[in-house]
């Protein structure tokens, strides 16, 4: 039965109108690719709790590119795309290299994943960090990578600032970085806006049961 419903599920992604202007096919590929990454979770065979790296791959990074994606497909010159792993920050780095501390890597901040604008000098918007394996009820981990993501999102808004020094302070206030925090079964996404403040935007508990599908995906779909 369960098989059964597994190839309903996969027909059923497949399932896009004959007809769809061109006004909404962007809407249809997000939703199509959305539809693939939570697929992939709700049948995978890996171990979910099993380290970092399966969180990751199966309830991250295919929803960020999927989000790149899309935005690409409505502002290409941006050239906007999603750097996974053990990424550094360039934006840190830079201004180790302007404070004259050193070449040293111990320096420089590694960020589990980050969203670059590579067609606007490479500013990074977006930096994610995880808490361990999907589960992980270390709370000392937890709040380590909050505040370890909270110092790393102000330098990147430093940077835009330095690269964007003819801006107005009005039009300062309006940007905003993001930061992606993925610990024990959930994903925080919080931006950091006008006066640098930090708030939660949005929270998502994650449910990787096949059989909590239908009310996983419009979650899932929302977040991102």
């Amino acid at each position: 039965m369960l098989e059964i419903n597994i190839a309903q599920y996969k027909t059923a992604i497949r399932n896009i109108p004959a007809v769809i202007e061109d006004q909404h096919m962007l809407a249809f590929d997000f939703l199509e690719d959305s539809f693939k990454a939570a697929y992939c979770f709700h049948t995978t065979h890996v171990d979910i709790h099993d380290g970092e790296s399966a969180f990751n791959d199966l309830f991250l990074y295919s929803f960020l590119k999927t989000v790149c994606k899309a935005i690409v497909a409505e502002i290409d010159s941006c050239k906007i795309d999603f750097k996974p792993g053990e990424a550094t920050l360039e934006a840190m780095k830079c201004q180790v290299k302007s404070a004259r501390i050193g070449e040293d890597e111990k320096y420089y901040y590694k960020a589990d994943g980050l969203i670059k604008l590579y067609g606007m000098k490479k500013l990074e918007i977006l930096l994610m960090e995880t808490s361990n394996f999907f589960g992980c009820k270390d709370k000392s981990k937890h709040s380590f990578d909050h505040h370890k993501g909270v110092y790393g999102i102000v330098v990147m808004l430093k940077v835009i600032a330095e690269n964007r020094n003819f801006g107005t302070i009005s039009t300062f206030k309006k940007i905003k970085v993001f930061f992606l925090h993925a610990a024990g079964k959930s994903l925080r996404f919080e931006p950091n806006g006008s006066l640098y403040e930090l708030w939660l935007d949005d929270s998502l508990l994650i449910q990787p049961e096949f059989e909590e599908k239908s009310e996983a995906l419009p979650k899932f779909i929302n977040f991102y």
